[in-house]
């Protein structure tokens, strides 16, 4: 009997499963190239392209004493119309603050304080102002106050504490 060296797919006629693997090697090694090529090529432009490129520079930030003087007007001129808003009073005397204003500050804040007696925060600036101002037993006394309207205050209870230790060390 002749050996036939077709296979059961050729033997049926049905050429079109028939795998090439010759074909099917040479393909996949022209697209992996092709694939590497391009990504080394996309790695290398974007490199030089990168270094072409100039990136604009970057604006100088404000200075803290500029930025104060343009908040120190906006709550002047805020305050003036609405002189009898604590909040208000209170914004303004910060930015007095800032600027290294603190008797003017203490002085808003003690009208501020007349108009909401019970409001924690103006306790905790005035006590503030104190502190700039070298009064520290003041200090500890508004910081008490304010802890006093606002038992869960963190910063009041921390503020507190580094008063206290600051008027041990002073006695």
């Amino acid at each position: 009997m002749p050996s036939d060296k077709r296979t059961n797919v050729e033997k049926k006629g049905n050429f079109k499963q028939v795998k090439h693997p010759k074909k099917w090697r040479w393909i996949s090694i022209v697209v992996l190239a092709t694939f590497l090529l391009g990504s080394l090529l996309t790695s290398i432009l974007s490199v030089y392209l990168g270094s072409q490129i100039k990136t604009p520079p970057t604006p100088p930030t404000p200075s803290p004493v500029k930025h104060s003087a343009s908040n120190l007007k906006k709550w002047r001129k805020i305050a003036k119309e609405s002189p009898d808003d604590p909040l208000v009073l209170q914004k303004y005397s910060e930015a007095l603050m800032a600027v290294g204003k603190n008797k003017k500050a203490r002085k808003m804040l003690q009208r501020a304080q007349m108009l909401a007696p019970s409001d924690y925060r103006i306790q905790e600036l005035l006590g503030k102002v104190d502190l700039l101002e070298h009064k520290i037993a003041n200090a500890v006394h508004h910081f008490q106050k304010a802890l006093k309207l606002n038992p869960g205050g963190k910063n009041l209870k921390t503020d507190l504490e580094q008063a206290k230790a600051l008027l041990k060390k002073t006695k």
